[in-house]
């Protein structure tokens, strides 16, 4: 006979796993010199000390990268405004 409290267990495992990967719940690594943060579902990264400039997009595209854990989602959107990248797709 199944035991009445597993398929709870299994349910409230499967649940539990869904909060623990969204943006407000995970802590993801950012590297020194750099901050990134959630807008709406976007993704906006600065530098320490001096912002970025229009020609900089690679830079913040690595670390929008490293920040998604593999790849923002890039897209013809992603704009550059008040020494900030903002990748509007999120993270892919």
């Amino acid at each position: 006979m199944m035991n009445p409290i597993l398929p709870l267990g299994f349910a409230t495992l499967a649940l539990s796993a869904c909060v623990g990967f969204s943006p407000g719940n995970t802590i993801y690594p950012v590297a020194e010199g750099y901050g990134v943060d959630f807008e709406g579902r976007g993704v906006v990264v600065t530098r320490e000390g001096r912002g970025f400039d229009y020609s900089e997009g690679l830079e913040a595209r690595r670390v929008a990268d490293n920040f998604c854990r593999g790849q923002v989602n890039s897209s013809t959107r992603d704009n550059f405004r008040d020494g900030a990248w903002r990748f509007p797709q999120g993270c892919a």
